[in-house]
Parts: structure tokens; sequence; C-alpha cells
């Protein structure tokens, strides 16, 4: 009894060498991070929208124009990440008691072989000393009454990714493709490939991220809870992102443009086109490089609000975060009541900065026309190289109030620190643009 009990327990290691030898071998390329499910495909027809509500990570990717030039096919995969709570640094299959495998039949199954797993029957998966598991080897359990093959499924039969708490349905009625992830899919990784041209309704909880690559969609609407937010780049007309405790990065985006992050996280953009803008963190810092917008405000408590090359009718305020504008074309309304104001002026309009307790620092070229009317709570300073004409300074106590022209005059600059101090500075054109000379 105790040489069988030996036998058996050798058997079992070597099984388990063997499954970790092939997701890696001693001098061959590193195993790929993540195991593949069967992937769901159907087509969809044009215009058509995605909804989806998941609990994991999320990746939306635009259709390859090339491979399907009509744009009629919608594709839909889980992942299981390496590392994952679910199966950790296992391989596929080695995960134990991640539920049983869906099956339909009568009898045994039975598990042979390092291929995918025959199912036949309606027992569980009969293993040495293991309960029941999703497959031992390298592919998905398959078998029948799943409602979708290895590769594909027609359209509104559903999915045989339910073992993974994922159901996938597409109405031609509602030309609308519905993806749900529920508790089971945590741990994994959904897939989600659509036209270029769909418009995406999109939201996940716990800590699922969400990820679209380049679209182009009328309607583009994003929220989560911890999970962070990245756009690639993103063309339409409204375009809404929301995150409760993620970061939220943007490459481009153009349409309108309503971003909201709450708690401690940030918001990135590197460009920003259009007509109305609205962005907007709570304690994290807001920083956009490129902003061309008929009108946008942007707005924290208590983060910094950091814009680039700017254009458009602005507004921005906080609380207690600091304000800076590298290069101003347009007009700026600049409020905060505990942090500083820096503008870099390139072709401003009308321009009206306010701090209650900071200071507001405002740099300009001399080519610039304009006219100065500020007030320093804690006295005006204006740099030995800055000429204005027709200045005349007040003092009652601290405070400074000063009036200027500069090359003539032009667009007027207001500019008031309540507690603070106001400076006017001089800065080269190549500084106005946000760029660094040696």
């Amino acid at each position: 009894m105790t040489a069988l009990r030996s036998v058996a327990l050798a058997l079992r290691r070597a099984t388990r060498a063997t499954r970790r030898g092939l997701c890696h071998r001693p001098g061959s390329n590193p195993a790929p991070p993540r195991w593949e499910s069967p992937r769901w495909e159907s087509p969809v027809a044009l215009f058509s929208s995605l909804r989806l509500r998941a609990a994991c990570r999320v990746s939306v990717l635009p259709l390859d124009p090339h491979g399907y030039p009509d744009g009629d096919r919608a594709f839909v995969r889980v992942f299981r990440e390496r590392g994952s709570e679910h199966g950790a640094g296992q391989c596929p299959g080695e995960g134990i008691g991640q539920g049983p495998v869906e099956v339909t039949g009568q009898g045994p199954v039975e598990v042979t072989g390092q291929g995918p797993v025959e199912v036949t029957g309606q027992g569980p998966v009969e293993g040495i000393g293991q309960g029941p598991r999703e497959g031992i080897g390298q592919g998905p359990v398959e078998g029948s009454g799943n409602g979708i093959g290895p590769q594909s499924a027609p359209a509104g039969q559903g999915s045989a990714l339910g073992a993974r708490g994922v159901s996938v349905d597409y109405s031609d009625s509602h030309k609308r493709l519905q993806v749900t992830g529920n508790e089971r899919a945590v741990g994994y990784q959904l897939e989600v490939t659509v036209p270029i041209k769909f418009d995406l309704d999109l939201a996940t909880s716990g800590d699922g991220g969400v990820h679209v690559g380049s679209m182009e969609s009328d309607v583009c609407s994003v929220r989560t809870d911890r999970g962070g937010v990245h756009l690639a780049s993103i063309k339409g007309a409204d375009i809404s992102v929301e995150s409760e405790h993620g970061n939220v990065s943007i490459g481009s985006l153009q349409g309108n443009v309503n971003i909201h992050a709450r708690g401690c996280n940030s918001v990135n953009i590197d460009k920003l086109q259009a007509i109305k803008a609205c962005v907007s963190t709570k304690r994290g810092p807001l920083n956009a490089k490129f902003i061309y917008a008929e009108s946008s405000q942007f707005s924290s408590t208590s983060g910094t609000v950091n814009l680039g090359s700017t254009h458009g009718n602005t507004v921005v305020t906080t609380d207690e975060g600091h304000i800076v504008i590298e290069s101003l074309d347009g007009g700026l309304v600049a409020r905060t009541r505990a942090g500083d104001v820096t503008v870099h002026l390139s072709q401003p309009s009308a321009v009206d900065l306010y701090s209650e307790r900071g200071d507001v620092n405002i740099k300009f070229p001399d080519s610039l026309g304009l006219e100065f009317l500020v007030t320093g709570g804690k006295g005006v300073v204006v740099s030995p190289d800055v000429h204005l004409e027709s200045m005349e300074l007040s003092t009652k106590g601290s405070t400074q109030s000063l009036t200027g022209r500069l090359s003539k005059g032009g667009m007027l600059v207001r500019a008031t620190s309540k507690h603070g101090t106001v400076r006017l500075q001089r800065q080269s054109w190549f500084q106005s643009l946000g760029l660094k000379g040696k």
C-alpha cells in the first residue's frame, strides 16, 4: 500500500513538472503572459453599438479594415493574465477549485494527454487527488451544449465563455452587442473587437480598467470604479469618461468631451480637440499638453491643473491646487483660493486671473500689445526688463495696484492676488510656445 502511494505521488509530481515544462523550457522563449479562450464571432450591422458591463479588465479594439473591409464582424475573447488571482503564476488549466466544467451528456469525464480536454458526460473531471477544474493542458474545455464552437457562433446564440462568467449576445433588431462579465470574470481580461464606427457604452466595477484603441464613435461613454481608463484615439460627437478611483490617460480626443476623475486620481491628456470640453479631478493632478477648443473648463479641488498649448476660451478653477498655463492663445479666466497662478501669454484675448492666498505670475513677450490692471495684497513686482507705458502704481498699506500698457496697449489683462504677490515678467517667443532654449 505504501509503495502504491509512493508511485502515485511520483506520478503526480512528474505530471506537474511536465505542465511547468510546457509553459517554459530552459533556453526557449518565455511562455505567453496570458491564456486565451476560444473566440466568439458574430456578424454585426454597420453603425451598431457595444454595451459592456464587467467586473474585470476590458480592451476594446477596432476591427482590421484590411482583413474585414466590409466592417461587419465583432469578436470577443477572454484572457487569463499570469499572476491573476485565478491561477496566479500557473499554466492554463493548473488552477484548482476554479469552478466545475459545464458539460452535457452522461458518464464520467476523462482527462488524458496534454491537449484540449475532451468532454463527454456530466461528471466532474477525474484527476489524481484533484477537485473540479477547468481543464488540464494548453486549451479550454470543449464540449457540447456550450452555445458556441471552439472559434465562432451565430449571432444571438450566446457564448461558451459562461464558465468564466462572460456572456455575449448581439441583437439585430437593436443593432447592439451586449457583453457582460460577472464576478466570476475577476482575474480575467475581456478583449472586444468591433468595427471602428461603433458606439461605446462601457462600465466596469471593482478593479476593472478600460482600454480603448483608435475608434470613431458618435457616442463613447466609459465608467470605472477603481480601474483606470486609457483612450488611445477617439473621434466622436460626445465623449464621456468617469472614474471613481482610477487614473485617466488620453492620447487624442476629438468631440464634445466630459472627463471626471474623483478620489486622488489623475487625468493626463496628450491632445484635445473639442467645441466644448469639461475636465475635472478632485485631489489628483490634471495635465493636458495640447488643447484646441472653442470653450473648455478645467477644475480640481486640490490637484494642480497644468495646461500646455491652450487655444480658445478657457476657464480654470481650483480650491487649493496651482494653475499653470504654459502657452495661451485665446481667452482665459483662472481662479483659485489657495493656489498660485502662472500664465505664459502667447496670443491672448481677454485674461482674468485671481488667487485669494497664492501668487499670480504673468509672463509675456515684448511684441504683444497688452493693457494691465493688476492688484497684489503683498505688492506688485515688475521685472527690470519689462518697460510699461503710462504706468501708474498706487499703494495702500501692503496692497499695491498697477496700470500700464505694453507696446501701445491692446488686450486687457486683469490680475488680482488678495493676499499674495503679482509678478510681471518678460519671456522669449520660444518660451511662450512652451519651448525651452539652450
